[in-house]
């Protein structure tokens, strides 16, 4: 660990479902640069991942909180803030809200706690930049090796300016790779704060739990910390594919906020064949500026990867076990996992209807 992280406690937490082994890889990065902690919740997982935590638990000793709370849905924002809730009880200072496809990366990890350490009591969350990278249609996220040769980075364009007719055939004609578009800012969460994260965690809302206060993530931070998250948002055509067979826990309100209807219009087998980095798009997307060479995202790899090396075979052949019990380690039980979800359901409802009123 950086020395300057004994200043100040940072956890990075997820929600996650069938990232295996890809889960590993981003687990061990945020260990590795800045995580006091990783808090993981499972939501029904039929790959290795659950085996495969037990493998890393065993690397990172104390420091890999894993939960299971079966979900035939994805439901992140109660999740997410249930997260939040547990890293509070876990003392960290701060808490590092991300997907399992993404890896928060900084120039110089040390100057980023020392300016944590020295943010004054007013600010409650920071807003960390998204950035999308894109890897060959050979890449595999079994092979430890792949991760190391990720050297572009997508060049967005707003997404809720774009439209989406022109995009998909752009997509389809191979000019613009799948993830052009921006990703919204995630965040950096202050845990004292009482705050409520929406709109797929991106949004920031404060408030007491009676009376909310809406806040884009970029007005309730700042860009003062530096460092950007390098987001993967699809290494393979397969996850590709998985992705657009998602189900969202409420599908009206994720499809109006989100566009995943039409997003989910384009999946087909010839979008499938050109949204990924093949010899034929590269110097077309070079060209057109849709991507640009940068290594950041790998450069920080150099280290997990040295350290991974050793139990990599353990970790790729870790199998999918039903297992009875619903939490592990059992610090947690599935009653109280669903009632904070509950409450999490009613706060983010509420905020629904008020913006909607």
């Amino acid at each position: 660990m950086n020395r300057f992280s004994q200043l100040v406690k940072v956890n990075a937490v997820y929600v996650v479902k069938n990232e295996w082994p890809l889960l590993a890889v981003t687990i061990s990065h945020a260990l590795t640069h800045y995580a006091d902690k990783v808090i993981i919740m499972d939501t029904g997982s039929e790959d290795g991942t659950f085996e495969g935590i037990k493998i890393l638990q065993s690397l990172w000793v104390d420091r890999i909180d894993f939960y299971r709370c079966n979900q035939q849905v994805y439901d992140q924002e109660p999740l997410t803030n249930l997260l939040i809730e547990l890293s509070q009880n876990s003392q960290a200072d701060w808490t590092m809200v991300l997907d399992a496809d993404e890896f928060f990366v900084h120039s110089n990890y040390g100057e980023f706690f020392k300016k944590l350490s020295e943010t004054q009591d007013n600010w409650s969350s920071y807003a960390i930049k998204v950035i999308n990278f894109i890897v060959d249609e050979k890449h595999r996220d079994s092979d430890l090796a792949d991760f190391e040769k990720i050297s572009y980075r997508i060049v967005g364009q707003n997404g809720f300016n774009t439209e989406i007719e022109r995009f998909a055939g752009q997509v389809i004609t191979g000019e613009l790779p799948l993830q052009t578009r921006n990703t919204p800012d995630k965040i950096l969460v202050r845990n004292s704060s009482s705050i409520f994260l929406s709109l797929g965690a991106h949004q920031v809302v404060f408030g007491d739990g009676i009376f909310w206060m809406k806040h884009d993530s970029t007005i309730a931070s700042a860009n003062y910390l530096g460092g950007i998250i390098c987001h993967l948002p699809y290494t393979s055509k397969q996850r590709i594919q998985s992705r657009k067979k998602r189900i969202f826990f409420d599908q009206a309100k994720t499809t109006s906020r989100l566009n995943i209807d039409a997003f989910k219009s384009l999946d087909n087998t010839d979008l499938l064949s050109k949204a990924v980095l093949t010899p034929e798009n590269y110097k077309r997307w070079l060209e057109s500026g849709a991507i640009v060479r940068n290594s950041e995202l790998s450069e920080t790899l150099v280290p997990v990867i040295k350290r991974l090396k050793t139990i990599w075979p353990k970790l790729i052949r870790a199998r999918y076990i039903p297992i009875v019990a619903n939490t592990f380690p059992d610090a947690l039980d599935i009653k109280t996992v669903s009632n904070i979800i509950r409450k999490y359901h009613s706060r983010a409802q509420s905020l629904w209807d008020k913006n909607n009123s």
